[in-house]
């Protein structure tokens, strides 16, 4: 399965408290090796310095080393493949990635991360676990 990633509302500028986003960040790492990608309006050049501003350490590194950056054309969902399963976290969504989305029956694929939700990243998790298969 693929993990595609916003930044800003969904993982920076998030009311949920940094070790849930902490938590949900190390899952995707930890399971979805190789398979994980940035979707977002940050340029690949410009993501570790927004990120720095909320994560350090080990985990900043992790963020920045283990995660493919994918933006390849004008709306992000673009850059999704949609011959894979996958699971895309992100705070907005565009009408044209709704329909993109709903053309490839997909829409359950759209994580809707609330930013001013303080809970929105345990729900994240929680509901990643379970369609990952590890309910817990």
């Amino acid at each position: 399965m693929d993990i595609y990633l916003d930044i800003y509302g969904t993982l920076v500028a998030n009311a949920s408290p940094k070790a849930d986003r902490e938590a949900l960040l190390s899952y995707i790492l930890d399971n979805f090796a190789g398979h994980i990608y940035w979707l977002t309006s940050y340029s690949e050049q410009r993501i570790p310095e927004v990120l720095a501003r909320e994560y350090d350490g080990e985990l900043l590194d992790r963020l920045t080393s283990g995660i493919q950056y994918r933006q390849s054309g004008i709306y992000k969902s673009d850059s999704i493949d949609f011959s894979q399963p996958f699971i895309w976290f992100d705070d907005n969504q565009s009408e044209a990635d709704y329909y993109a989305l709903k053309s490839h029956d997909a829409l359950d694929s759209f994580v809707q991360m609330d930013p001013n939700d303080s809970e929105m990243a345990q729900k994240a998790l929680k509901m990643l676990k379970y369609k990952h298969g590890n309910s817990q």
